[in-house]
């Protein structure tokens, strides 16, 4: 449950927001509105830039900086250096330089001292290779590639690491770029010299395809049909014919917005074959068919514009969103699916009590919205219409008018949980209510207090209380019986198993201890309803069990099951006369349902013994 992210990712970042993009020059889609949402808290993640960003096989975010690695479950920022194994033996310090999935979903970490591999059942990060690594490609054998110190071939299957060198022109491989291509199973590597190497399928032979006049940073390259696009860190743009060897294309727009200063450092090509080049002075959107271009810069006055413009990474996420890392450790996020803002609807014309809303789920055309206070109600979008249900005593009603949490179940019902009220099942079809709660028989609740009610799959759902303590009950759309789960040390109960108790002496003998006129059911019940009156509470103790040997007692002097029964009917009618003081209509109606419920008993246990 925990490791399913961006299922998860997508409800979080569907916030209701609103914003305006600021933007120069033309654009083939400028009528279109994007919203960037700083997913970074406040004051970034830190000092420096975002160095790494990639998702994981559950939808997880990881994030890199110069001196951390963050885990985002779309809620909080975990820190995971100390959960990087043998750091603690480097007496240097260590710098966290890029995160990488490969196509088997494994994690790697590239630092300063070495390649370290995520262990997802340890949750740690275990060294695989020492070395200073500051990126980590595969390409289309399956084999990962290290650049750092050096440029090294790595295969995951067996540990081996291959050395290359080509370097001739005082070039470094800190700061080149790799670009694989699947189909062809080549690598090209970009330098910060100029120069692009292709190295060849499965025999890696090393070819120059090309070196830049001027010795200009590469910082990216993609390789599209025989064109290789390089982007250049001060040099602009390029489309490469890798079968030329010759440029045929270049785009100075960067050089122009920036009167030739701005250093390009990033680029990310999305699903559309639409380029995102991070530059240190915004964000740049351009489209290679139309030859148009966008600019997206930070304004302070706009809270979805990016979130500062020095833009270090972009990657994009298996939901089609993009992730931005910028300088100060600012992040955006971007739905490139998103077209259109969300509709707000004013419901005061339609005679709505304006109270906060603590629940929403929708059912066809309905909107169904509980509220603190006001009751429940139901919008239809379509036709304008508002119905508030509330509470009405001695009617078909709800029976609680604070809503917690609402829940559409695959019949068309709708379950409402209260804040003292239980959970209430409403018929939609025929407006029926039918209350559930703490006293109800069979399933029921152990709290009117309710917190949360979560679906399971279409059997049932999951209740969270508001009580102290951990309880959980799963309770069934249809069936008897509802099933109670306790976590933590100790959770209060109404009553506490006779089998096993323990109750201060004095205590005890001031409750008049246990009732004489039952014997051996029923006494627990009793004593709790005098503890209760007297202000005592009832825990039980969840780290704690004890066997109990069901009936073994009584078994060996009354024989007879018949009998056993009508020993624990007699101690529930003194409970009900002498403590709850029932009327003669409950009487009556008990002593109905016990004897039909003895018959049915007797004979079902008579016909299965005879299967047997």
């Amino acid at each position: 449950m925990y490791r399913n992210i961006l299922l998860y990712h997508a409800k979080i970042i569907s916030l209701i927001l609103w914003g305006l993009l600021s933007f120069v020059c033309t654009y083939a889609d400028e009528g279109r509105e994007y919203k960037f949402r700083t997913m970074s808290p406040s004051g970034g993640l830190g000092y420096d830039g975002i160095k790494s960003i990639i998702q994981d096989k559950n939808g997880f975010i990881w994030i890199v900086t110069a001196d951390e690695l963050f885990h985002f479950d779309g809620f909080n920022y975990k820190r995971y250096s100390k959960r990087v194994s043998v750091l603690k033996d480097f007496s240097s310090p260590v710098y966290y330089q890029s995160v990488f999935a490969d196509s088997k979903h494994q994690l790697y970490l590239a630092t300063s001292k070495g390649v370290f591999l995520y262990d997802e059942h340890s949750d740690m990060f275990e060294n695989i290779y020492q070395g200073a690594v500051t990126r980590i490609y595969e390409d289309g054998f399956g084999s990962l590639w290290f650049t750092g110190d050096e440029l090294g071939l790595y295969n995951p299957e067996t540990g081996d690491y291959t050395h290359f060198d080509m370097m001739d022109d005082g070039s470094t491989y800190m700061n080149s770029i790799l670009y694989s291509t699947p189909e062809s199973k080549d690598v090209y590597i970009g330098t910060d010299r100029g120069k692009i190497f292709c190295i060849k399928g499965h025999d890696r032979e090393i070819d120059i395809v090309y070196t830049f006049p001027e010795k200009t940073r590469i910082t990216a390259v993609y390789f599209a049909g025989k064109h290789l696009w390089v982007l250049t860190e001060t040099k602009g743009l390029f489309v490469l014919d890798i079968q030329q060897k010759k440029i045929v294309k270049k785009y100075d727009f960067l050089l122009q917005e920036a009167e030739n200063k701005v250093p390009a450092k990033c680029f990310y090509v999305d699903k559309q074959n639409r380029m995102w080049i991070g530059t240190q002075q915004g964000l740049y959107l351009f489209d290679p068919q139309t030859e148009t271009y966008k600019l997206f810069t930070r304004n302070i006055k706009n809270p979805f514009s990016i979130v500062n413009n020095s833009v270090w990474t972009i990657v994009g996420d298996e939901q089609d969103n993009l992730w931005i890392g910028t300088y100060s450790g600012g992040i955006s996020y971007l739905a490139l699916n998103e077209t259109t803002g969300f509709d707000t609807h004013t419901l005061d014309q339609y005679g709505f009590t304006p109270q906060p809303i603590s629940a929403f789920v929708q059912q066809g055309d309905r909107l169904w919205l509980g509220t603190e206070g006001g009751g429940l109600y139901f919008y239809d979008r379509d036709k304008g219409i508002v119905h508030a249900y509330s509470h009405r005593s001695g009617s078909n009603s709800l029976s609680y008018d604070y809503v917690k949490t609402l829940l559409s179940d695959k019949t068309g019902n709708l379950w409402i949980g209260m804040y003292r009220g239980g959970i209430d099942c409403l018929n939609t079809k025929n407006g029926m209510f039918r209350n559930y709660n703490s006293n109800s028989p069979g399933r029921r609740v152990l709290s009117n207090e309710i917190s949360k009610i979560i679906a399971e799959s279409d059997s049932g759902m999951w209740v969270v209380y508001q009580v102290s303590g951990t309880m959980l009950t799963y309770f069934p759309f249809k069936g008897d019986h509802s099933n109670h789960y306790f976590m933590g040390k100790e959770s209060k109960v109404d009553v506490v198993s006779g089998a096993f108790f323990a109750i201060e002496t004095k205590t005890f003998v001031d409750m008049g201890m246990l009732d004489e006129s039952t014997f051996l059911y029923g006494e627990e019940n009793i004593l709790a309803y005098k503890l209760k009156k007297e202000g005592y509470d009832n825990y039980i103790l969840n780290q704690y069990e004890f066997l109990h040997h069901h009936s073994v007692s009584i078994s060996k002097n009354i024989k007879s099951t018949g009998k056993k029964l009508d020993l624990a009917y007699e101690s529930r009618c003194i409970y009900l006369d002498k403590y709850l003081k029932a009327g003669k209509i409950k009487k009556i109606i008990h002593a109905v349902t016990y004897k039909v419920g003895k018959i049915n008993y007797l004979l079902a246990k008579r016909l299965t013994a005879g299967t047997k």
